[in-house]
């Protein structure tokens, strides 16, 4: 049986899941195949594209366009619908996933289905998009969530019966960057801090991910100027990456770009905090794995994957630059909190693994192909 899931472009941080789901499906007598495009946008500019080689993974083509003020891409991923089983992202963006609506004596013997965030969570969606959002999960063959959050959406606000939902408690590849992060010392960290001109008496906090809208980087840049004796590690790619590199020119601050392997693992290390006023997506999960809180803004409207580090492992404020300051500046110079934050994260830390999450997915796999 052929199991294939369509993808706009495979960022840098999902192809240690993807490789890994395909060992495990050839491991169940199946054949995994993924259909990807390439970034189009403001995803292109977040520099995260994965163009290495994969038997399981077949090229489309695909377009962006703008219609309303709201992206629609057009993808040739007709291919897959060869399969036994597609998986699509949960995106009314995506036309493709509007085969749902068909009537299911359309599809053939083809199960379909839809993975992602269930609700809604970092947009305002029209009264018409959350209808169609609902229209298109309760006419899917089984959904993946994101998050227990996403999964009780589609079982408690679209009426989804539970076996039809899979929470794959979404990840990144913990093991290598914990590996990483293990064998880093002091001299290390010294020599990181040195070949940046941070002081000794200078406190660390870092800013990783993307830098686009939906992470308030003027918040970010506005707060960090109120703070004294605090370097700023800016690490990530997107379309505010000339506006921080400038910032960061005249201020107590460095702008890393995109990081990964050893070098991310060492900006984590080097840092107190992780400052992320926008958007908390992944980074919650670097931020169990190494024991580095986050501050960031209640403001925000945060990917599912925030509810990993809420309740004690992380530290909200206002959307207000000058609280977002205090708040910081008061966990760097009385340190009681930050320790309360880092053992709690620590005791999260079994929870989350790439392992767990295609072990998750694998079984969603079997149920909606009725072997499980």
């Amino acid at each position: 049986m052929r199991v294939s899931i369509v993808q706009e472009y495979v960022p840098a941080y999902r192809r240690p899941f993807f490789d890994l789901l395909d060992f495990k499906c050839r491991m169940n007598d199946l054949q995994f195949s993924l259909f990807a495009g390439t970034p189009q946008g403001s995803q292109r500019l977040r520099a995260d594209h994965d163009t290495s080689p994969r038997q399981y993974e077949w090229p489309i083509n695909q377009r962006e366009l703008r219609l309303f003020g709201r992206r629609l891409t057009f993808r040739n991923s007709l291919s897959a619908f060869k399969s036994d089983l597609v998986i699509l992202e949960q995106a009314r963006r995506n036309i493709d996933a509007y085969f749902l609506l068909f009537p299911k004596g359309m599809r053939g013997d083809t199960r379909l289905a839809l993975w992602g965030h269930g609700l809604d969570h970092v947009g305002s969606p029209s009264t018409l998009e959350r209808l169609l959002l609902r229209s298109l999960a309760s006419r899917s063959d089984h959904l993946f969530a994101y998050t227990s959050v996403g999964a009780g959406y589609f079982t408690n606000e679209c009426g989804l019966d539970a076996r039809r939902v899979t929470v794959v408690n979404n990840s990144i590849d913990t093991r290598h960057l914990a590996s990483d992060l293990d064998s880093i010392g002091p001299i290390e960290v010294d020599g990181f801090k040195k070949s940046l001109g941070i002081g000794d008496s200078d406190s660390i906090v870092l800013y990783m991910g993307g830098l686009d809208d939906s992470k308030n980087i003027p918040l970010l840049l506005d707060a960090h100027s109120r703070m004294s004796s605090v370097h700023l590690l800016v690490a990530g790619a997107g379309s505010s990456q000339d506006k921080v590199a400038s910032y960061c020119r005249s201020s107590q601050a460095t702008y890393l770009g995109p990081l990964s392997g050893r070098e991310k693992a060492v900006a984590l290390r080097a840092s107190a905090l992780i400052l992320n006023p926008g958007r908390v997506g992944l980074i919650a999960v670097d931020s169990i794995v190494s024991g580095v809180p986050i501050v960031t803004s209640a403001a925000a409207r945060h990917a599912p994957e925030y509810e990993y580090v809420a309740d004690g492992a992380s530290f909200t404020v206002d959307g207000d630059p000058e609280n977002f300051a205090s708040l910081t500046m008061q966990l760097l110079t009385g340190f009681a909190r930050i320790r309360e934050a880092e053992a709690e994260l620590t005791r999260r830390r079994p929870n989350f693994s790439i392992e767990s999450m295609t072990d998750n997915f694998m079984d969603g796999i079997k149920v909606a192909l009725g072997l499980h």
